[in-house]
């Protein structure tokens, strides 16, 4: 049996997207739930939204035509 499922919609304009949990009640206590999205709803904005910023600064040069010789 499936007792947890983590999914997320499109990532919208804005940078905002959906995340869903469903899980098993019988087997899962909701606090325990609740913290885990709280913690991944910081990792998303905090680690992965500045690793995002870097990639975005850290953009490749055009490549330069080197002469034959």
């Amino acid at each position: 049996p499936l007792t947890t499922l983590l999914n997320y919609g499109p990532i919208g304009k804005d940078g905002s997207v959906n995340v869903r949990i469903h899980y098993d009640h019988r087997v899962m206590d909701g606090a325990n739930v609740a913290r885990a999205l709280e913690r991944f709803e910081k990792i998303l904005n905090g680690t992965v939204a500045n690793e995002v910023v870097l990639l975005g600064q850290s953009v490749a040069a055009p490549a330069r035509r080197r002469n034959a010789t």
